[in-house]
């Protein structure tokens, strides 16, 4: 289950990419790939980008696998391997490193390490960027002389996003990212599983880690409130909430444990058709 997220992580976050560029356990070291045009380079060992903030400090003994000049994507970003890099520690002197610099920490899990979240997020003031740093457990290569064994180790993100710090403090306002758990009840069955909350900006998600794959996200900004969620066990189930077909408005909740959702939910793979559903979080704010 964890890897199947962490692939979700290092794929799809924008921050922790490159996917596919070592795709095997050849000693052989591969040849840097750049795409001038999208602004993207992919290789072993690379050099520090020239747009990165001056100030910002890198993790000790990471080396250099992407950078993203941001041309084609949300924002400028670059990942990094560590060899038997440790999660808890790198965080730990990231947070520590970015106070150091001057950066004002803007959201930090508490007391785990994310899967499906960024790690650290901290704010320039003055420069007005924000830096998101994610971590994720990974096998890799490692240049040692002229071949590239592969390593255990720790993939290390950082993504770079200009804003103001006005509207940078306002959106990460009361945002928490915490180890919770959801329970569902859909179609007669009933569920669970423990995983990430994340409130930010008048979201709020549950991402799960463990258990049965359960989702859950919506946002506040307008009401009634609108979101998603869903149930996936594979080769079983996949219960998706209905927004339009039944014509029943799913009701998102946010209470003093955590959030949920109460609505009618798609049959994705079995012949219920649309049924009822609730699914809950609880989240230790």
């Amino acid at each position: 289950m964890r890897l199947l997220v962490l692939v979700a992580v290092i794929c799809l976050s924008g921050v922790l990419t490159g996917c596919g560029l070592f795709a095997s356990d050849e000693t052989a070291c591969p040849d840097t790939v750049s795409d001038p045009e999208g602004g993207v380079v992919d290789g072993i060992d690379l050099a520090l980008p020239g747009w990165l903030p001056a100030g910002v400090p890198v993790p000790e003994g990471t080396s250099l696998r992407h950078i993203n000049d941001g041309a084609s994507s949300r924002g400028r970003a670059m990942t990094g391997f560590i060899p038997g890099g440790d999660g808890a520690a790198v965080v730990a002197a990231m947070g520590g490193d970015l106070h150091t610099a001057g950066y004002e920490l803007l959201l930090a899990a508490d007391g785990f390490l994310p899967v499906a979240n960024a790690a650290l997020v901290a704010l320039d003031a003055e420069a007005g960027v924000i830096v998101w740093f994610d971590t994720a457990a990974e096998r890799l290569p490692v240049r040692v002389g002229d071949a590239c064994p592969w390593q255990d180790g720790l993939l290390v993100g950082m993504q770079f996003e200009q804003t103001s710090a006005v509207e940078a403090r306002a959106r990460f306002d009361g945002s928490s990212l915490t180890f919770g758990s959801a329970r569902a009840a859909v179609g007669g069955r009933e569920f669970a599983a423990d995983g990430e909350c994340l409130v930010l900006d008048g979201t709020y998600t549950f991402a799960a880690i463990t258990g049965d794959q359960i989702g859950l996200q919506f946002d506040t900004a307008t009401q009634p409130a609108s979101g998603w969620a869903s149930v996936d066990v594979e080769g079983e189930v996949v219960f998706s909430l209905d927004n339009h077909l039944s014509g029943v408005t799913p009701g998102f909740l946010v209470s003093p444990s955590g959030f949920s959702v109460d609505g009618m939910f798609v049959d994705g793979l079995g012949d219920q058709g649309i049924v009822g559903g609730r699914v809950d979080v609880t989240c230790p704010w």
